[in-house]
């Protein structure tokens, strides 16, 4: 079994096979470790060796999914830092455009890191920027849909203000 190297298969199902484990986990809504072992080129003995040009068009994919907003490509300490700040940091609540946080918990402070909230209109408005401050700090919201955005926002720095420009 699994005597065929790659480069024997098609490029179809190269890309496929490349791509699908991507396609697996953004419908999961997962989260997942892609490795790959070597290129071709590299005239190592690399276990399922990529091609350089396929290797780019996966980066590619790669990146119009995150464009897209349907992935995030992080290294893992910012991932676990923000599951843990997600989990041990209260909601904070919606007063006019402002998100206001109550005193963080000690286990909130220890993986203190910007967290993602989902804020919509509730006018019927539909600004196509937003920016969020907080601390100093302004950083853009992304626009979801109409009148729906994803902010980001420390629970450990205070009050997040939402401003549309």
């Amino acid at each position: 079994a699994y005597t065929t190297p790659p480069s024997q298969a098609s490029a179809a199902c190269r890309m496929y096979v490349i791509h699908q484990y991507l396609v697996d986990t953004i419908a999961r809504k997962g989260w997942a470790v892609h490795e790959f072992h070597g290129f071709e080129d590299d005239g190592s003995d690399a276990f399922e060796a990529l091609n350089v040009a396929e290797y780019t068009a996966h980066l590619d994919y790669v990146a119009s999914a995150v464009k897209a907003g349907d992935l995030w490509v992080e290294g893992p300490t910012r991932v676990l830092k923000y599951r843990f700040a997600r989990q041990d940091c209260a909601q904070p609540t919606l007063t006019g455009n402002k998100l206001q946080f109550g005193t963080p918990s000690a286990d909130c402070t220890k993986y203190a890191s910007p967290v993602t909230y989902l804020v919509s209109t509730t006018d019927g408005s539909d600004p196509m920027t937003l920016t969020v401050q907080q601390g100093g700090a302004t950083l853009p919201a992304r626009r979801l849909a109409a009148g729906s955005y994803a902010v980001d926002a420390d629970p450990t720095q205070g009050d997040a203000v939402i401003i549309e420009p």
